[in-house]
């Protein structure tokens, strides 16, 4: 069943990276695409970088104080740096390779891992919100409106105390999710029930409000550092943008691809090619340009930090990938 679904995604993934890529061959206009990576700014390229890897700090960070300090750091940012990795160049989700690797080599048991993995989705969903408001404010001109303001901001803190909430009452929640589980006919409820039952009590050891409200405060400052890093992205680029119109497309990713939940090469750069096209601020070359420098800046850091990862930590990926592909596909029935 694991090999058949994996093969699946694999071929999937591929079909939707070649569309992708005949579509930018057609409408991209690769000779100015060269042209602005020849008038780069590799000074702000590396300045950029130096902000970026300050918040991919945070990540291991944040996900080490959610699982209350028990993992040590160099064991998380190995496991974030093995998982996004892999994540980069592969289908597999890095969540599932991020709580794979952490298993592995702190030993703390799976359902603790993954329940501190679900706080960490929450506390993202969130934040994506917040850049989704922050980019519709800033697009229509309003940010000087009050009462828009205080509207997005009573409409981020409700969703911060749902999520509360959410987790306080992780039995309530994981019942009634169980509930629309088993009701999808793909879904095996015999082995959905003790999934279900080990998150629930590792929701319940990691989500503390204590732990939700700090791990709110890493996030703020760990997104802060990725928006200044996709605003010096385009201050590198020899582009013609206003400053508001830089802060628009960089809070704009955000929502779709954020440094913190990058996706699969091909599959990153369609995503926020098309996503920012939406915002009419510039043409598809400049924009696949940026996607290409983005991109390419966060692939290198983490195969250059998932291969010593690997070295230090003995561990082997095709391992690390097989147990990563069993907790995806845990849940699915055979077709």
């Amino acid at each position: 069943m694991d090999t058949i679904g994996s093969r699946k995604r694999i071929w999937i993934t591929i079909g939707i990276i070649l569309v992708i890529f005949l579509i930018l061959v057609v409408v991209v206009d690769w000779e100015a695409l060269l042209h602005i990576f020849q008038l780069t700014n590799w000074g702000i390229v590396i300045l950029a970088t130096v902000v970026l890897i300050l918040g991919y700090v945070l990540i291991s960070v944040r996900w080490r104080y959610i699982l209350s300090n028990k993992p040590g750091l160099i064991k998380t940012f190995n496991s974030d740096s093995i998982g996004y990795m892999v994540t980069m160049c592969t289908p597999i989700p890095a969540p599932a390779l991020r709580v794979a690797t952490l298993n592995r080599v702190s030993s703390l048991p799976l359902h603790y891992v993954s329940s501190g993995m679900i706080v960490e989705t929450l506390l993202g969903i969130v934040l994506r919100i917040l850049a989704l408001i922050t980019t519709i404010l800033l697009t229509v001109k309003i940010t000087e409106s009050i009462g828009s303001i205080i509207i997005s901001s009573l409409f981020i803190l409700l969703t911060f105390i749902g999520i509360i909430w959410l987790v306080n009452h992780a039995e309530q929640a994981v019942n009634k999710i169980g509930g629309w589980l088993k009701q999808l006919p793909f879904i095996d409820g015999e082995r959905v029930d003790p999934i279900l039952a080990e998150i629930q009590v590792g929701v319940k050891e990691v989500g503390s409000n204590r732990t939700l409200v700090i791990g709110m405060l890493y996030s703020i400052i760990m997104w802060a550092l990725f928006v200044v890093f996709l605003i010096l992205a385009w201050y590198a680029l020899p582009v013609v943008l206003t400053p508001r119109e830089m802060i628009i497309l960089a809070i704009a990713s955000l929502v779709f691809v954020p440094p913190s939940a990058p996706g699969m090469i091909g599959v990153y750069q369609g995503v926020m090619v098309s996503s920012l096209l939406l915002l009419r601020i510039t043409d598809v070359t400049t924009l696949t340009a940026y996607s290409i420098l983005v991109f390419t800046i966060q692939l290198l850091f983490w195969v250059i930090m998932g291969i010593w990862a690997l070295t230090r930590t003995d561990l082997k990926l095709n391992e690390l990938i097989n147990r990563a592909s069993r907790i995806v596909n845990e849940t699915v029935q055979d077709d």
